[in-house]
């Protein structure tokens, strides 16, 4: 099924009469509820979970994450993890943010949209209250109450993994520059992870295919741990025999 028909669907469901709420008690439990007003509220955290003009960079969410299991989308590889039970996770960002800022951050999302939407100056201004209860509703919508509450992903990032440091994670970066990668290979993978960014016809966010040689030595470190607006790709999603394969059809011409 497509990313554009999965959207599709998405909406017009979203667009009916009524709209299932889900609200968990402190076992866990999924209560169904249907009201215009969450319906509402729903189809504004939709809004701006697609909005590439929600901040500076024209980047949203849905860049970076799915609103559907992953695996229904074989044609891309996103960087982040999909949103479904994100409204009753018990952490985000690696322990930062817990209670309270959960609620208050939309999951964790303020951090997203101060780093790489460039929205606002800090954490509390990222995101209004009425933004993050936007999309904690849309999460709410999107997902059956049987996710994990808290997944199991294995990331090194930066700066979301406190254990990490910038000059440790060079030095891990370092360290993998002997893996021998295959460039065509990394060229199916460029094309599924890295293209919707880079991409071929000059429209792309980050700099066109041909201009990434230059980067070749630091790709490893920018996979993991991002750099500037573009997010870091996790174990799960790139391993590092993944990352060598890219970089050795970056260092080919990216043709």
């Amino acid at each position: 099924m497509t990313r554009a028909l999965l959207a599709a669907g998405l909406i017009a469901a979203i667009c009916v009469t009524a709209c299932e709420e889900r609200t968990s008690d402190q076992s866990g439990t999924q209560e169904t509820h249907r009201t215009g007003e969450f319906k509402e509220l729903a189809q504004r955290g939709y809004a701006i979970f697609t909005d590439r003009g929600f901040g500076a960079v024209p980047v949203a969410c849905n860049d970076c994450h799915t609103e559907y299991a992953e695996h229904l989308d074989t044609t891309r590889l996103y960087p982040a993890h999909t949103l479904l039970g994100a409204a009753n996770r018990r952490t985000t960002w690696y322990g930062e943010f817990k209670g309270q800022a959960l609620e208050r951050t939309g999951a964790g999302a303020a951090k997203c949209a101060l780093i790489y939407q460039e929205r606002g100056e800090t954490l509390f201004d990222a995101l209004s209250q009425d933004e993050s209860d936007a999309l904690l509703a849309f999460y709410r919508y999107i997902s059956t109450g049987e996710e994990s509450r808290q997944p199991e992903w294995e990331a090194l990032s930066f700066p979301g993994d406190t254990r990490y440091s910038r000059d440790s994670l060079t030095a891990i970066a370092d360290s993998l520059s002997e893996l021998r990668g295959d460039p065509r290979h990394g060229g199916m993978l460029f094309r599924k992870a890295c293209e919707p960014c880079h991409a071929r016809d000059g429209e792309g966010i980050g700099p066109h295919p041909r201009f990434l040689r230059k980067y070749e030595d630091k790709l490893f470190l920018y996979v993991r741990a991002g750099r500037g607006i573009m997010p870091f790709f996790s174990y799960d999603k790139l391993t590092n025999q993944d990352v060598a394969d890219i970089r050795e059809y970056v260092a080919a011409g990216a043709k």
